[in-house]
């Protein structure tokens, strides 16, 4: 269906969202700012919010050795995008699937003068095998390819890989937008540099998504030099708390009253541990509180 069609269905007349209730998108942010990982190049992405359906703006900018900001490019995306990633020094611009629509053109690739490079309209013919087809989960506006992946630009920008929950990595090139073998790119001598220092740029990143990213791609890359790497990571402080949940005393300590457990994860040291292929136990997040009422 046309994203302009889809997005019809979707608004009223008064441009509030009408999606079904089981699967609800709102309007994407007005403006959305990315930093390349070397912090060198920024992407600002604004969505006007009474028509962001049909126009989306994207300027690319260079970080000079002084810290301003030289216009790159900039210009129309040919869609609204859902995830935006932009290289070192701006050579390339990379989008994940359409916002309100996840699978549908799920990568696209724009060079340095914002020229569309390489751009892919359906996972399931262009990106995953038939034995991973069956692993993805569908919602009523979405085919969720994309789900608990990790994305990101080699440091140099030369490459652009995409890591799955299964442990399959994709790389694309960034000047041609098509697919390189990846074990071939992940063993070559020149190429394992390359790949360390990006883990490593993840590893100090202040996002834990991307550290989590520098776990998985560690894990990928492989050989003793991403050992210490993984000791850190699986040292990592960063947590998520649970909902509370409701429980009776086991041991019978408040007499007939109940307790709040309240499980805190590790998700940094979780994908640390399971790409160390260790027993990950306590570490994995289900540390208990125990608040008694």
């Amino acid at each position: 269906m046309d994203l302009a069609i889809l997005a019809a269905h979707w608004l009223g007349t008064d441009g509030s969202a009408t999606f079904p209730a089981e699967d609800r998108w709102p309007a994407p942010p007005e403006e959305r700012i990315v930093w390349a990982l070397d912090k060198t190049a920024k992407a600002v992405i604004t969505s006007p919010r009474d028509h962001w359906w049909e126009s989306n703006h994207a300027s690319v900018y260079r970080t000079t050795v002084d810290g301003s900001q030289i216009l790159v490019w900039e210009g129309d995306l040919v869609n609204v995008p859902y995830q935006i990633f932009v290289s070192s020094c701006g050579k390339n611009l990379v989008t994940l699937d359409r916002w309100g629509r996840i699978g549908a053109d799920p990568i696209v690739i724009y060079n340095s003068l914002g020229q569309l490079v390489k751009r892919y309209l359906d996972p399931r013919e262009e990106i995953l095998t038939d034995e991973e087809i069956p692993w993805i989960a569908q919602s009523v506006s979405s085919y969720w390819w994309s789900q608990d992946t990790h994305a990101e630009f080699l440091a140099d920008g030369e490459c652009f890989l995409l890591w799955f929950p299964w442990g399959r990595v994709v790389v694309f090139d960034s000047q041609t937008g098509e697919q390189l073998d990846s074990e071939s790119f992940r063993l070559a001598e020149e190429k394992r540099p390359k790949i360390l220092h990006t883990i490593n740029l993840l590893k100090e990143s202040e996002n834990p998504e991307l550290r989590i990213a520098a776990a998985r791609f560690a894990g990928w890359l492989g050989g003793k030099a991403v050992g210490p790497i993984l000791r850190e990571l699986i040292l990592d402080t960063y947590y998520r708390d649970g909902f509370c949940q409701k429980m009776e005393d086991p041991y019978g300590r408040f007499g007939d009253s109940y307790m709040w457990v309240f499980p805190r994860s590790y998700p940094v040291r979780k994908a640390a541990a399971e790409e160390m292929h260790i027993e990950f136990g306590q570490a994995d997040g289900v540390i208990e509180e125990w608040i008694a009422r």
